[in-house]
């Protein structure tokens, strides 16, 4: 079983739901929500966050104010009445994504903006810098470097490790048809 729902945001949430939907949460994630310094970062926490439970009560009926959350050994989240359910969430930009499944999972959503692939090459394998080198234009070394980065992301959030193992020591090889991840 998977399920991933990717949501757009807006930012006409006014202060009476945002503060419903607050109070839904867990203390430890309204605190996490308080010290983020940008008003559109607290939306992004706030809105993965009721995802999540939504999709969480959908699937388990637990009402969200039931909901426990604990933590494994690597500090990745668990639902403690659930621990056979795995979930990760992601943003970015205007959209929040949440995945729930039976299994490990990671998930990534970037924004795509323009950027300098030299100054972030450090962040990629050998193999992946050819890769992305390889493109031709502009927007193709971006559309490279972007599911390269998503990919590693997500990778890095399946396996628990969050970004503590080196992107660089990991490569995945992508064509038309899938992606290989063999050691560098």
């Amino acid at each position: 079983m998977l399920h991933t729902v990717i949501l757009k945001l807006n930012d006409s949430l006014n202060s009476d739901v945002w503060s419903k939907w607050f109070h839904l949460l867990e203390l430890e994630k309204q605190n996490k929500i308080k010290t983020l310094r940008f008003a559109d970062d607290r939306l992004r926490c706030l809105a993965a966050g009721i995802l999540l439970r939504s999709m969480l009560f959908n699937h388990c009926q637990v009402l969200p104010s039931e909901l426990v959350f604990s933590t494994n050994e690597k500090g990745k989240p668990f639902l403690v009445s659930h621990p056979e359910l795995f979930f990760n969430l992601s943003h970015s930009g205007d959209y929040v994504c949440c995945s729930l499944s039976s299994s490990p999972v990671g998930v990534d959503i970037e924004k795509m903006e323009t950027l300098d692939i030299e100054s972030i090459a450090s962040y990629f394998s050998i193999h992946e810098k050819k890769y992305i080198c390889s493109k031709d234009t502009e927007q193709e070394h971006l559309d490279a470097f972007y599911s390269l980065w998503t990919l590693k992301e997500a990778f890095s959030k399946y396996i628990g490790s969050g970004l503590s193992i080196p992107l660089d020591t990991y490569s995945f090889f992508l064509n038309k048809k899938k992606f290989l991840f063999p050691p560098n």
